[in-house]
Order: C-alpha cells, then structure tokens, then sequence
C-alpha cells in the first residue's frame, strides 16, 4: 500500500480517525482536499500515518540521475 492509499483510508475511515486521537475537523479538512484534489505535503501523511499506529515497511529508494 502506498503512502497515498494508506492515507486516503485513514482519512476516509471516521472509526481509525477517531480511535487514533485526531481532532475531527482535521479529517473533514483532509477529505475537502482529497476530494478537490488538492496536494497534501507527504511528510504530514506519514506524521498522522505514524501517530496512527501504521507501519512502515520499506523505505523510500531513489536513484540517481547521473
């Protein structure tokens, strides 16, 4: 599951939203952005990812350009 999938269902999900602490304005904030398609910074979906309790399994690669 990617970075974005795993988001979009912590987001969508008002059961692990609500269970993982969050302040529900948040969620509704989150989901108007989803929903124009608006960018969300990935470093604050693996914050809210991480207070959540998911896991990371691998971490990100890059290769170079050269």
């Amino acid at each position: 599951m990617s970075t974005d999938d795993a988001f979009e269902a912590l987001v969508k999900s008002r059961y692990a939203w609500g269970k993982a602490g969050f302040p529900e304005r948040n969620r509704y904030r989150f989901l108007f952005m989803f929903r124009r398609k608006k960018n969300i910074r990935q470093d604050t979906k693996i914050k809210y990812l991480k207070r959540a309790g998911f896991i990371l399994k691998t971490e990100p690669t890059w290769e170079s350009p050269f």
